[in-house]
């Protein structure tokens, strides 16, 4: 458990997976973000800004499904509409951006990144021949490789540098361009020159595996002062980063270190023009919730055959029959509304797995009872030969708790 000196807000620690699948996750978070797409541009593309309207950007689909059904999900892709009287541009086939973010180094990122751009190259296909005059051309795209491993990772081939083959069978190159940020090596300067919310959030990522005196000093005399220094419009984009900050230090960083400073970015927050006291209040709540709520929810309507599965992917590692017992103490403690809820929920699961499917009858009965006859048949039918010795009557009037 963890809990905050200002909040007083308990805190489970989390999971050795919810850590494990944070460097990936977490900066998910991130580049969800258009602004992520500008600051990555700025550090190695900024040219393209020139040709771009960032005012008019779109998030396409992170999940696509194409022909043969089999998912593709990528981290981040963007349509970039032209400015209007860029030469050799097509108004209805904008600039692709993807983002793509390693935590560490993967051979088959180029390969990926062909991957993610195809489908949308299919949905461009000429409906006549390809070479016709008046057919449009396909969206270029620039792809950005995001990498925040420790071990050092060379900048990637393009995919067409892969390709071994004489060069008069390769005369066109590729139709994108590749770009490799290795934050870990990017010179801080490079960030500090751009100053932007989201280059603050990647100067915290390139300190994450330092020492606590680096990670202390990083985040309370450049990351905080330096998104306090964000334009007053930049303020969505400042919580967002804020949000990192705080996800960061709860899943990347030990027990000494939070709690030392946690209470300094909450006293950031009372202080900071933005006034982002109640969102950072709201943040720490909500992983907290978050957290509890899955292991209370799932525990009670997964019921015994779940219980067990429960316990080891969320940390309650009770067994089946502790899971259960879980479940009915948890579902007490949620309150009338979401305790009572969940019981039946689990109840009907027990029902069904013990004695086959649940009639309308019986589910209008556990429709109608309190907690305390649902506990009680519960009880009952961890143990009960028959549905009739449940005691469940389908006319409104089932057996009493203590009967």
């Amino acid at each position: 458990m963890r809990r905050s000196k200002v909040s007083r807000t308990r805190l489970l620690r989390p999971s050795k997976e919810i850590q494990r699948d944070f460097p990936d996750r977490g900066f998910q978070w991130l580049l969800d973000s258009p602004t992520c797409l500008h600051t990555v541009m700025r550090l190695k593309r900024p040219e393209l800004l020139a040709l771009v309207d960032f005012s008019r950007v779109e998030r396409r689909p992170r999940l696509l499904v194409p022909a043969d059904l089999s998912k593709l999900e990528n981290d981040a892709l963007y349509t970039l509409p032209f400015l209007s009287g860029i030469p050799h541009t097509d108004p209805e086939r904008p600039l692709l951006g993807l983002l793509e973010h390693k935590a560490q180094p993967d051979r088959r990122a180029p390969v990926q990144a062909l991957e993610y751009l195809t489908p949308v190259w299919s949905e461009q296909a000429p409906r006549r021949h390809p070479g016709h005059m008046e057919e449009p051309h396909l969206s270029p795209a620039a792809v950005f490789l995001i990498y925040t491993g420790q071990t050092p990772w060379p900048d990637t081939a393009n995919l067409h540098e892969l390709i071994r083959a004489p060069p008069v069978l390769m005369p066109g190159g590729m139709p994108w361009q590749w770009s490799h940020l290795d934050l870990a090596r990017l010179p801080p300067a490079e960030l500090y020159a751009i100053g932007t919310p989201m280059a603050w959030a990647f100067r915290l990522t390139q300190v994450e595996a330092g020492t606590v005196a680096v990670y202390a000093v990083t985040l309370l005399q450049e990351v905080l002062p330096g998104l306090e220094a964000a334009p007053g419009e930049a303020r969505e984009e400042v919580e967002r980063v804020l949000w990192y900050v705080v996800q960061h230090l709860y899943h990347r960083r030990s027990d000494a270190e939070y709690a030392r400073l946690l209470p300094q970015i909450q006293d950031w927050g009372k202080r900071s023009k933005f006034e982002f006291r109640r969102e950072i209040q709201s943040m720490i709540r909500s992983m907290a919730k978050i957290h509890q709520e899955e292991g209370e929810q799932r525990g009670l309507q997964l019921g015994e055959q779940r219980g067990l599965q429960l316990g080891e992917q969320r940390g309650l590692q009770l067994g089946e029959q502790r899971g259960l017992q879980l479940g009915e103490q948890r579902g007490l403690q949620l309150g009338r509304g979401e305790g009572e809820s969940a019981l039946r929920e689990a109840l009907v699961g027990l029902l069904g797995q013990r004695f086959g499917e649940v009639s309308g009858g019986i589910r209008g009965a556990l429709d109608a009872a309190d907690l305390g006859r649902l506990l009680a048949w519960h009880q009952r039918a961890l143990n009960a030969g028959t549905l009739e010795d449940v005691g469940i009557a389908t006319n409104g009037t089932g057996a009493q708790p203590g009967q």
